[in-house]
């Protein structure tokens, strides 16, 4: 076969085109990833848009793969984030990030439904619970009242300067500590779908419910975020949470705990070794 006046032996051009598309995907492969919440997933429900914020808002961004990171991070000047853990912290594990905290750090733990949130909070201190029961609002929402639109906003915290509302995804809601301050709330039309009807039943209460708390540990803070959704790649195209996550990240180092969770692509983890050593 000729081809632009060249002979091409087809076979060998199929097999050189075949090898390279598998090379391609080898490469796509251990570049990206598909887990939920992973900060190297470019879908809808990945975080990689997160990451690329940070990187544009913070003075640096560190992905952390071991929890040794916290030692090496000055905690005034850090802000580090635990989006939805798929594994849990063990004792010496949590009493890293508690030291960090205690030493001025601020620390965002993000999570709905798993499990592994409420022995986190427990062993840094706090008092501050995820409810773990999905929260609807049949009047304040973005598509769907279980995409509830939080509209009790604080104009006096630095977390929600600028913010008008922020849009969950499938969320719950807090139980705040006695210590704890509430910078964003649902609307008071809100409501715990305690019997997952999908609707407001007769023995459900309508109110407001905290969405965000910040309570103090020693010279630092826990953030609690009752919705790890908000920060998806999809729910960043929200302009209350994009502006929420901007001023999470501040302007001096975010660190990505990504030291339990999944969804480090290989060839993105052998980077992070390099940078490491």
């Amino acid at each position: 076969m000729r081809l632009l006046g060249t002979e091409v032996d087809l076979p060998r051009a199929l097999l050189v085109g075949l090898a390279g598309l598998v090379a391609l995907t080898l490469v796509l492969a251990g570049l990206f990833s598909t887990a939920a919440f992973g900060a190297y997933n470019p879908s809808w429900d990945g975080t990689s848009d997160l990451r690329a914020l940070a990187d544009e808002q913070a003075d640096e961004t560190v992905l952390a793969r071991e929890v040794g990171a916290y030692r090496e991070a000055d905690p005034t000047e850090t802000v580090a984030v635990v989006l939805s853990p798929t594994e849990a912290y063990s004792e010496n594990d949590t009493d890293r990030l508690r030291s960090f905290v205690a030493r001025g750090g601020t620390l965002v733990v993000a999570e709905d439904f798993g499990p592994h949130a409420t022995p986190l909070l427990a062993g840094l201190g706090v008092d501050t619970r995820v409810n773990g029961t999905l929260v609807r609002d049949e009047r304040f929402y973005y598509r769907a009242p279980a995409l509830p639109v939080a509209t009790n906003v604080s104009a006096n915290h630095t977390l929600t300067r600028g913010v008008e509302e922020v849009t969950l995804n499938y969320g719950t809601v807090l139980d705040p500590g006695a210590n704890a301050t509430v910078p964003v709330s649902t609307s008071a039309f809100a409501h715990l779908d305690t019997n997952a009807s999908g609707k407001l039943d007769a023995n459900e209460t309508v109110a407001s419910f905290p969405v965000v708390a910040v309570e103090p540990v020693g010279e630092g803070r826990v953030v609690a975020v009752s919705d790890p959704s908000i920060v998806l790649n999809a729910m960043l195209e929200r302009e209350g949470n994009r502006q929420f996550a901007t001023n999470v990240a501040g302007n001096g180092t975010v660190l990505l705990d990504l030291s339990h969770t999944s969804g480090v692509p290989p060839l993105a983890a052998a980077v992070l070794v390099l940078r490491e050593a």
